[in-house]
């Protein structure tokens, strides 16, 4: 039996948001990968750039955000979220950095994403206006 053009689209979508993220990600000027606990005070000197960041569990992604003040942000979510380690994407555009979380967060559906995997947002439209 054919698929329908849905059952097409939605086998063609996670390729289609790999694809995109894979590609945003190679626009990174650097990449960094920390442990939990190799979130200090040293981050703080970390500044004045455009950053996503992917917190894993057991090699799962669980999160994906962006910020230009890391520190904080980690910070924040270590007392929050459970993780154990952070990739770490740094742009120089804007512009790449937001379209990379986009992509980000489409291919993975990461679980801790709440607002923009489960409540059907449009997210691109609301991303590109923060």
């Amino acid at each position: 039996m054919e698929k329908t053009l849905d059952e097409q689209i939605k086998d063609w979508l996670p390729v289609y948001y790999q694809t995109k993220f894979d590609e945003q990600i190679e626009k990174a000027s650097d990449i960094y990968r920390l442990e939990r606990n190799q979130i200090t005070l040293d981050l703080m000197k970390v500044t004045g750039r455009h950053f996503v960041y992917v917190l894993e569990k057991n090699q799962k992604v669980v999160y994906v955000g962006r910020s230009s003040n890391l520190y904080s942000r980690l910070v924040s979510h270590k007392s929050k979220k459970d993780f154990d380690v952070i990739l770490i994407y740094e742009y120089t555009d804007k512009g790449q950095c937001r379209d990379c979380e986009y992509f980000g967060i489409k291919y993975y559906k990461p679980a801790l994403n709440k607002i923009w995997v489960t409540k059907g947002l449009n997210e691109y439209d609301t991303i590109q206006d923060q």
